[in-house]
C-alpha cells in the first residue's frame, strides 16, 4: 500500500491475497476488478505481470509498477532502492523489537552495513542488509535485556579476519547507544 502513495493519479486498489487458494481467489477478484500485476513471494503464473518481494526489497519492484501503470517498459533504475529498503527494515523492526526505537537505530544500523561493505570492498544486495540489520537490531535488544546468545564453535583463520571487523563496526552502537555487543552475538 504505502508503494501506490508515490503514484497519487492512479486509481489503484491492493487486495491482500493468501497462498491457500491463490488461484480461486484471484480468479474471484478479476471477476469485478482489473488485475494489473501480483506482488508476493510466489508467482501465480496466470498471465499477469508478476513483481516479487525481492524486487520489492532491492528497489526495482516500484519502477516495475509505475511502468506497468503507466503502459511502458522503461528500464529499471534502482533510484529508489535505499528508500524502500528504509521503510521495509522500519516495518519489520516494529513488529519485531520492543524496546529500541527502528527510526533511530536504522541510521546506526544503515552506518554498519557501510561501514562493513567498505572494510570487506563489497556491496550487498538490499535483501541481505535487510537481513543484517534485522539480526543487528535483534542482537541489540538482547544485549538490552541482558539475555545475549553464546557462540560455542571455534573460529577458522576466514572467520577471524571477519571477526576482527565486526568488532570494530561494533563500536558505532557502543559510542551512539552505550551497547556493547558480546564478542558472541
Amino acid at each position: 500500500d504505502n508503494i501506490l502513495y508515490n503514484f497519487p493519479k492512479s486509481n489503484l486498489t491492493v487486495i491482500p491475497v493468501s497462498i491457500r487458494d491463490i488461484y480461486k481467489t484471484i480468479n474471484n477478484i478479476s471477476k469485478n476488478n482489473k488485475i494489473i500485476c501480483a506482488i508476493g513471494i510466489q508467482n501465480p503464473n496466470l498471465g499477469i505481470p508478476f513483481i516479487s518481494i525481492e524486487n520489492l526489497i532491492d528497489g526495482t519492484g516500484e519502477v516495475k509498477l509505475k511502468n506497468i501503470i503507466e503502459g511502458t517498459n522503461k528500464d529499471i533504475y534502482y533510484e529508489n532502492k535505499n528508500v524502500v529498503l528504509k521503510t521495509l527494515c522500519k516495518q519489520s523492526l516494529n513488529e519485531i523489537i520492543t524496546f529500541l526505537n527502528p527510526d533511530k537505530i536504522y541510521p546506526l544500523l544503515k552506518n554498519f552495513i557501510a561501514f562493513l561493505e567498505k572494510s570487506f570492498n563489497l556491496i550487498y544486495e538490499n535483501k541481505t542488509k535487510l537481513s543484517l540489520m534485522i539480526h543487528l537490531a535483534c542482537a541489540l535488544e538482547r544485549v538490552l535485556l541482558n539475555d545475549t546468545l553464546v557462540y560455542t564453535d571455534s573460529l577458522n583463520p576466514l572467520d577471524r579476519l571477519y571477526f576482527k571487523v565486526l568488532k570494530e563496526g561494533r563500536l558505532i552502537f557502543k559510542k551512539a547507544l552505550s551497547l556493547e555487543l558480546p564478542d558472541d552475538e
